[in-house]
């Protein structure tokens, strides 16, 4: 059986279907844990902004966005989202 990239066995039927109610279950509450970091992170980039520390907002700004872009991501597959 193929290995998947951090040496999961794949399903011989492809990765084509909606996936199973746990794999669902699964990239929701990663997508909201993610979306909830991202948040948690711009409010620190706003506390940031305020104290002029613009170097360090910048960064977290960044961090937030690339959790954001994940979040969207995960939710784009088909069935992750109910």
């Amino acid at each position: 059986m193929p290995l998947g990239r951090q040496g999961v066995p794949m399903s011989p039927h492809g990765s084509g279907g909606h996936g199973s109610p746990v794999e669902q279950a699964e990239l929701s509450s990663i997508s909201t844990a993610l979306e909830e970091m991202a948040a948690r992170l711009a409010a620190m980039g706003d506390r940031c902004v305020s104290e002029q520390r613009e170097e360090v907002a910048s960064e977290l700004f960044q961090a937030e966005s690339a959790l954001a872009a994940t979040a969207r991501r995960l939710r784009r597959i088909p069935g992750s989202r109910s």
